[in-house]
């Protein structure tokens, strides 16, 4: 029996789940992380170490998240193994999709203060 990431590892990531898998069975997707149903062992060991408490037990899964269980599968065969939690594409999505507006902010306000003490 596997294990299955739900809804709630949805634009997190934080990928402390992965450092403790035994046997490498997470993937990385782009919105979330999956497990592999056929190589996860069943240890448990990253349903407490997973900060949003999206991990569960195939058979304990909650029924609202039943079709994870599909999702799993499907996308851990198409997702590129993850087995640390330092990999640019660990990064949490909201870090990465804000990227590029934080920069564009930082950019703005340097332009604005520029003209400010220039008197612009």
């Amino acid at each position: 029996m596997a294990h299955v990431v739900a809804e709630p590892c949805i634009g997190c990531k934080h990928g402390d789940c992965v450092v403790v898998c035994p046997v490498d069975c997470f993937r990385d997707g782009a919105r979330m992380l999956y497990i592999h149903p056929g190589e996860c062992i069943d240890c448990s060991a990253c349903v407490a170490e997973c900060p949003r408490k999206a991990i569960f037990r195939e058979d304990k899964l909650p029924d609202e998240w039943v079709p994870f269980r599909d999702l799993n599968a499907t996308m851990a065969r198409q997702c590129t193994r993850v087995a640390h939690k330092g990999s640019r594409s660990m990064q949490p999505i909201a870090t990465t999709l804000l990227k590029p507006f934080e920069d564009l902010l930082r950019n703005s306000l340097g332009y604005f203060q520029s003209r400010e003490t220039s008197g612009g």
